[in-house]
């Protein structure tokens, strides 16, 4: 257990998650929402399904995203509209519907 938690203190360090063309299978972990230091996050050309979690929206410091290329699906959180910090948002070729906040 002690070196899940040095893990996870480690984690919440992290700046970059560039995980792109992967073939990783899934959904997005709500967990990422925890990485408050994090600016640049890279899903792209994955297997990734499901709704995009809204805790991601709430990253005080995530200025892109990237989840291009993936079997996302349901709508964008209006968490990601209310971010003053994101610049970027590209979510191209999912299964995603609603409007986009």
């Amino acid at each position: 257990m002690q070196f899940v938690i040095a893990i996870f203190l480690f984690l919440v360090y992290v700046r970059s998650f560039f995980l792109g063309d992967n073939n990783l299978d899934g959904e997005i972990p709500v967990e990422l929402g925890q990485l408050m230091n994090l600016r640049y996050l890279s899903l792209y050309q994955n297997k990734l399904h499901g709704v995009i979690p809204s805790s991601i929206g709430n990253i005080p410091a995530l200025e892109e995203i990237n989840l291009d290329e993936n079997l996302l699906t349901g709508n964008l959180s209006a968490s990601f509209g209310n971010s003053s910090s994101i610049k970027l948002i590209s979510i191209t070729n999912n299964l995603l519907n609603g409007n986009f906040p």
